[in-house]
């Protein structure tokens, strides 16, 4: 408590002295003896009160700062994640049209405002120095054909080949087919599924780097995406 709320304290006591002679010469009913000690218990609970909403208000505040620092550190997060996500895909779809030239089946998948779309991350440990490999699968409701996309892949051996695996809405995994690269580390994979829209949106897509000739999800996964 302190020094003023002691004073005031004291003061409430003062007034409790003084109140049964006050109320002697205004009524003639005598004033209860133990009035005066039910006054200090009700002042006293009243600042106890007051004490305890001060320290939790002061104990509150740090905590909102903290919360609001949490906040804005998820935000410039994530927005950094958005920023590089697009940045991303702008490179993909700028080296597809440098790579495919005038395949307008490639545009219809991808340009389309319809199209349902993917990214997949890279997965495990990166080279030092390295900026990470992502991918990007394209389909189109109205179309038959599904683009997959990659950046930054490293070059494989003579003897393996970076090969795409999708699962659809059903739970069936499917080869799609060998993506292959350039030497900038960008390749792009046309796969006609025979069924429009067939199995969009997908549950998951792999691309694992695998011995050539290989049909089956083994060897080292490279990038991924998984639905939550």
């Amino acid at each position: 408590m302190s020094e003023e709320d002691m004073k005031d304290f004291e003061a409430f006591g003062d007034v409790a002295d003084e109140l049964p002679g006050a109320l002697a010469l205004a009524s003639p009913h005598r004033l209860p003896s133990h009035l005066r000690a039910r006054v200090l218990r009700a002042v006293e609970s009243r600042a106890g009160r007051s004490r305890r909403l001060m320290f939790d208000r002061a104990w509150l505040r740090p905590l909102g700062v903290a919360a609001a620092l949490v906040l804005a550190v998820a935000l410039v997060t994530w927005n950094l994640e958005l920023q590089q996500g697009l940045a991303q895909e702008r490179s993909l779809l700028q080296q597809l049209r440098d790579s495919a030239g005038q395949q307008s089946v490639i545009f219809e998948v991808v340009d389309s405002s319809g199209s349902q779309k993917v990214s997949l991350k890279a997965v495990g440990p990166q080279r030092p120095g390295e900026d990470p490999p992502y991918g990007k699968v394209y389909a189109n409701p109205q179309q038959t054909q599904i683009v997959a996309m990659g950046g930054r892949l490293p070059a494989p051996d003579a003897n393996e080949e970076y090969r795409l695996y999708v699962t659809d809405r059903f739970g069936t995994t499917a080869n799609v087919g060998v993506l292959r690269i350039d030497t900038s580390g960008f390749g792009y994979l046309v796969f006609d599924t025979g069924t429009r829209g067939a199995g969009a949106p997908y549950q998951a897509a792999r691309l694992y780097l695998q011995p050539r000739g290989s049909n089956g999800l083994d060897g080292t996964l490279v990038l991924l995406f998984e639905s939550r």
